[in-house]
């Protein structure tokens, strides 16, 4: 994903609620991946900071990122 892209969709779910939980799905080297949290910062060129619930602060790149939607809390 491109970072324009990214950053369209992010700040569309973002304008909705501010404090919203992303569930972003990866793809590298042919592995699929996802996390669940925040966006700390979409600032750098090549990299999103991300708050995983799980793991912790986490930096993914633009282009390993294939899907961005909002997280469903129960």
């Amino acid at each position: 994903m491109k970072r324009r892209d990214f950053v369209i969709i992010v700040e569309g779910l973002l304008k909705i609620d501010d404090n919203r939980k992303l569930h972003i799905s990866v793809c590298f080297d042919g592995f699929y991946k996802f996390y669940n949290g925040t966006c700390l910062s979409y600032d750098n060129k090549s990299y999103v900071e991300f708050y995983d619930m799980k793991l912790g602060n986490i930096i993914i790149p633009y282009s390993q990122i294939i899907n961005i939607e909002p997280m469903i809390q129960k």
